[in-house]
């Protein structure tokens, strides 16, 4: 069945809807058939309002309602995407973030956002085991699946006993077994 024929029956159907909902629905009957595949870009709003004959903000308010559904999100000037299947991330005493995608065929990937070497003071100290304005290493990275980001972390090492860990961090691709492995 067509866009358009689509389209045509559920305004039929559902003439007492809104044209933005009736859009919404056709968008999401076909998401469900898998006319748009993984986390794949669904078409511009201005190709939308053409598809289905509307103004590109009746098109854009039935991208929001599936926005609000959680079906798709939008990237600021990236457009609108399928949000992928929810991910199964086991959490235990020795959590592996690549090891946990991997296992579910995604891409996982790291980006070091800051480091730097700074005093650590109550709950850090503590866990730590270190006294009060130690100086440790902190580091704050994304971690992505398929290039989408799904954790941000912090951690922080003692700087004594790991000295210039973040370079180590980024040349074991962060990593931070390989690079803890280096110590």
């Amino acid at each position: 069945m067509t866009i358009k024929s689509q389209t045509k029956r559920a305004r039929s159907e559902n003439a007492d809807e809104p044209l933005w909902k009736q859009i919404e629905s056709v968008l999401l009957q076909q998401i469900r058939e898998g006319h748009f595949a993984g986390a794949e870009r669904l078409p511009p709003e201005n190709d939308l309002a053409d598809r289905f004959g509307v103004n590109r903000h009746t098109a854009r308010q039935a991208i929001a309602g599936l926005v609000q559904r959680g079906v798709i999100f939008k990237r600021k000037g990236g457009g609108s995407y399928l949000v992928p299947a929810v991910l199964e991330y086991a959490i235990g005493e020795r959590t592996r973030f690549s090891v946990n995608l991997t296992r579910q065929g995604r891409e996982p990937a790291r980006d070091l956002i800051l480091s730097d070497e700074r005093p650590v003071h109550g709950k850090v100290a503590a866990a730590l085991q270190l006294k009060e304005g130690t100086r440790a290493i902190f580091l704050y990275i994304i971690g992505t699946a398929d290039d989408i980001p799904i954790t941000l972390g912090q951690s922080y090492l003692p700087a004594k006993r790991f000295p210039h860990f973040a370079q180590k961090y980024q040349e074991a691709r962060c990593s931070m077994t390989k690079a803890l492995a280096h110590y």
